[in-house]
């Protein structure tokens, strides 16, 4: 919106009058829900703050997109969003914009560019670092705005996201809504600069503070930036001082604010400010709230009269296709680097980032040779910063992108938890289907290198049992490209865990790339068929037990080898079935023997096949210790082929 002359300035003074009215009306009624018992759960509110979304979002164009926070109604009112559909979410409706999943917390308005609010501090960050790595990728000039309260500044995201952005030049601007309390902490008792613009000095981007509830203000440095952002210049940060008239969310009585300081603020309405201008004649004033009160109150008679789901809306189901060939003889790590290189062949949204997996190839050589081939953007080289390069995945793959993260360690997993676990996994279900996350989360796990316990466990068994994610454990090269390009052409967080003692064996069965094999996740591949004992593996046990069964073979044990490919989903059904032939099980997992995977097995076999079995149903798996570095110590805590073969024999 322009304002070059005096009647712009009145038609832009009209237009912030509505916005923040309708958004000061939206939350009084979600506190009356709140009070009338209606609204389960809590929701933060933007009383007071109104000016900051207002003057930002009318500096952006239509298809810019929005990451938002837990107090973000603000932000999705000024984009325009319905009210009516806003509101029977937060009433937790079927009529909701994320069908009653997502809650206060976590609105999300793709059709107006809402990446989705976050109930994590700081977690909107890196996914909207995504968003504006995307409009780099594709040269399609949206810019990205970033709203986050002062408490996120503390938070390791903070630096991460900016660090990442400004050393990219990436078009978005970073919105600090600085209303002073994280909860009931004071950010100016917790922070040695309390004017928390100047840490822009340190990204070497520009920052400012402004009164965040003067609506001009923010308006005019709100177009500065995006003005910036979009020609190409990089990021900015805007520091907008306000106050939130209410405590941290609804319940909350905010007894630790000084009652002085808060009258003070209240003094400072962004409403009164606007008022003040006399911009805006009294009698459209009036007009403008009896309109808008008209609206607010169907949008609450609405959400009221709208029914819950069913209880069917609370699953979801995913897909995937193809199937397997065997070929000629290439190493496991070159396997992944081929699927890699069709992929990104194929599919010009398919985008690689991770430390180091550039310039040499990645540390254990899985993407050689593909910076030369598809260029910096396409080939990214990121800062060590795990929980950044996975949330800007999550970010990128939101708006139309499909990333392959790769994380050096599957130890790393930890650093990224949150993104993973809070973000990746749960973002195409709080949105009711209207995000999807086609991403891939690839890194190496197990021991066996003497690389001690922090760079040699097995934790694909903590993402298994997160809803949302799927996981790829491959046991040979031929399973290890196959399920890496039907992870990538999926349509929803896939975890890839590749054993780095595995990457460089030689194994037969790698398709050609004429072939395009995508091998289907949830079917399993029967190794070797047998009758006396069934044994269910993953990953480099697959590989260890095949050696087993082959000197079992020679004293006559003949042994049902199941390979499971993929645990989410697992294919139950192929190993009931053999356990049902066979009348016995053991399960090789190379994570730790309790809470693992192999219990999960064993619990949903038994109830299908308890009067069938011979014996009672075992496990092996390494050690409960961490890992040591001595080999001496590590390797006797891993099964190996002796090991396995001495379980079977004792078993049958």
């Amino acid at each position: 919106m322009a304002q070059d002359t005096k009647s712009d300035k009145k038609e832009l003074a009209r237009h912030f009058y509505e916005v923040m009215y309708r958004t000061r009306r939206f939350e009084e009624d979600v506190f009356e829900f709140y009070k009338r018992g209606l609204m389960p759960g809590l929701a933060h509110l933007y009383l007071g703050e109104e000016a900051i979304a207002a003057g930002v979002c009318a500096a952006l164009k239509d298809t810019d997109y929005i990451g938002s926070t837990h107090r973000g109604h603000g932000h999705l009112v000024a984009r325009g969003a319905d009210t009516r559909r806003m509101m029977a979410e937060i009433l937790g409706k079927a009529t909701g914009y994320s069908k009653g999943k997502g809650g206060s917390m976590h609105i999300m308005a793709m059709d107006k560019g809402i990446l989705g609010a976050n109930g994590i501090v700081g977690g909107e960050m890196p996914i909207a670092l995504g968003a504006a790595y995307a409009s780099k990728y594709r040269k399609s000039g949206e810019v990205t705005v970033c709203f986050f309260g002062d408490g996120s500044t503390n938070e390791g995201l903070f630096h991460e996201t900016l660090n990442m952005a400004a050393a990219w030049d990436l078009p978005i601007v970073f919105v600090i809504e600085n209303n002073y309390f994280g909860i009931s902490v004071d950010i100016r008792k917790v922070t040695k600069e309390s004017q928390l613009s100047k840490r822009a000095v340190g990204y070497g981007i520009p920052g400012v503070t402004i009164d965040g509830n003067d609506v001009f203000k923010v308006y005019d440095e709100a177009v500065k930036a995006v003005n910036l952002a979009r020609s190409g210049k990089g990021p900015s940060l805007i520091e907008c001082q306000t106050y939130r008239w209410q405590g941290h969310h609804v319940g909350d009585p905010a007894t630790y604010r000084a009652e002085s300081e808060f009258k003070g603020w209240k003094e400072r309405d962004p409403l009164l400010n606007l008022e003040k201008t006399k911009l805006i004649p009294q009698a459209d004033i009036d007009a403008i709230r009896k309109k808008i009160d008209a609206e607010t109150a169907e949008a609450a008679k609405f959400a009221e009269e709208s029914p819950y789901p069913e209880i069917a809306e609370a699953y979801n189901e995913n897909s995937s296709t193809g199937d397997a060939i065997m070929q000629k003889q290439v190493m496991y790590r070159d396997a992944i680097c081929q699927a890699l290189d069709e992929e990104m062949a194929r599919d010009d949204r398919v985008f690689m980032i991770g430390e180091d997996v550039g310039l040499i190839g990645g540390n254990f050589k899985t993407s050689v040779g593909l910076l030369e081939k598809y260029g910096d953007l396409r080939m990214k080289d990121s800062p060590i910063s795990e929980a950044g390069i996975v949330g800007l995945g999550v970010g990128a793959a939101i708006v139309g992108l499909r990333p392959v993260v790769e994380l050096m360690f599957a130890d790393f997993i930890m650093v990224a938890m949150d993104q993973i676990a809070n973000q990746a996994a749960k973002i195409c279900y709080m949105s009711g289907g209207q995000n999807h996350v086609p991403m891939v989360i690839r890194t190496p796990l197990g021991g066996g290198r003497s690389s001690a316990a922090q760079h040699s466990q097995s934790l694909h068994a903590w993402v298994a049992h997160i809803p949302g994610l799927k996981v790829a454990v491959p046991s040979t090269g031929g399973e290890a490209k196959g399920l890496l390009k039907t992870a990538i052409r999926d349509e929803n967080p896939v975890v890839f865990f590749e054993h780095k003692m595995l990457y460089t064996v030689k194994f037969d069965d790698v398709a050609d790339a004429s072939e395009d094999v995508c091998i289907p996740f949830g079917k399993a591949r029967t190794v070797s068929e047998g009758s006396d004992i069934t044994v269910v593996t993953t990953s480099i046990m697959t590989v260890k037990t095949e050696k087993a069964v082959r000197e079992l073979r020679k004293d006559g044990i003949s042994v049902d080898h199941i390979d499971l490919r993929t645990i989410v989903p697992m294919d139950t059904e192929a190993v009931v079935k053999s356990v049902a032939k066979t009348g016995r099980l053991l399960v090789v997992d190379e994570g730790h023997t309790s809470f693992g995977i192999s219990g999960e097995i064993m619990a949903r076999v038994m109830p299908e096949v308890f009067y069938q079995l011979e014996a009672p149903m075992q496990r092996l798996g390494t050690a409960d210790t961490p890992l040591p570095f001595s080999p001496a110590l590590e390797m006797p805590l891993i099964p190996d082929e002796k090991a396995i073969a001495a379980k079977i024999r004792e078993m049958v």
